[in-house]
């Protein structure tokens, strides 16, 4: 889906060349004006170096993006195997009818670790999966307003080099673009989303199994393990400002939709301005 996504882009870009280069003989500066139209809005000179150089660093970023979430997503999955195995020792304890004590101490104690280092790995990356988080969120706002806005600044700058309205950009490309962006914004951001709470998730597991041993195998132990699992948030988080579990997807579902309602509020006081 990203290649998918990476080569609408780029069909999309050179339609969009084509449409706007028709009294042009230069094509390269017509395609870093059309594709980066910030360049063009700052009154940058075209440089052949300059040019190579933006197109060398949005490759990167692009690469760059989408590893962070594969990094998510390997790491989240190899957590919730160690939580699972614990939890398949402890559905399997939990249907004897008596368990010696130093095994729940055992279970517990394992478990303890495979939570400790839950938060080991949270301390070493909850930064990046801050910036992909936000970085994710942007970009969703910002490919949903541009499907549902041509009012946008960077649409108007794109109207003023392409005065072509019927072309194969306006009529094709981007809109397909764009659309199959956004859809793929929200299926990768669904799934690192989901993939990433199953920690949280095979971390709570035991509290139902815990919860059915019969009141005759219930000891001390049995109890204090069941005040951990419920008394601890385990869980990978961004910074800590959030927790990745599975109330977060309609957390951000609200708050993508506020946003767009602001974004929208904004358009129309500068539309009803002009």
């Amino acid at each position: 889906m990203a290649l998918m996504e990476h080569f609408l882009s780029i069909l999309s870009r050179v339609a969009r060349v084509i449409e706007c280069s028709q009294n042009e003989t230069d094509h390269g500066e017509v395609f870093v004006k059309v594709t980066s139209p910030w360049l063009y809005d700052l009154n940058v000179p075209y440089v052949v170096a300059v040019a190579v150089m933006v197109q060398y660093v949005n490759l990167i970023t692009t690469a760059n993006w989408n590893y962070s979430y594969i990094f998510i997503v390997c790491v989240s999955m190899y957590l919730s195997s160690i939580l699972n195995q614990i939890n398949k020792r402890i559905a399997l304890e939990a249907q004897k009818t008596h368990v010696p004590a130093k095994t729940w101490i055992n279970l517990r104690e394992d478990y303890t670790r495979a939570t400790h280092l839950v938060k080991r790995f949270d301390d070493v990356i909850s930064g990046i999966v801050l910036v992909t988080y936000a970085n994710d969120l942007f970009f969703i706002c910002l490919q949903l307003y541009n499907v549902l806005s041509n009012m946008s600044k960077a649409a108007q700058l794109v109207n003023k080099l392409c005065p072509d309205q019927d072309g194969t950009f306006r009529a094709y490309s981007y809109p397909a673009y764009l659309i199959y962006s956004v859809l793929y914004l929200l299926v990768r951001f669904l799934t690192v989303s989901i993939v990433a709470s199953g920690v949280n998730t095979a971390s709570l597991l035991p509290a139902p199994i815990l919860y059915g041993i019969p009141t005759t195998a219930y000891t001390k132990e049995v109890e204090r393990f069941q005040n951990q699992v419920n008394g601890d948030v385990v869980a990978l988080s961004g910074l800590h400002f959030f927790y990745i579990t599975r109330d977060l997807v309609l957390t951000v579902a609200g708050t993508i939709l506020t946003y767009e309602l602001v974004l929208f509020q904004f358009s129309s006081d500068e539309l009803n301005k002009n």
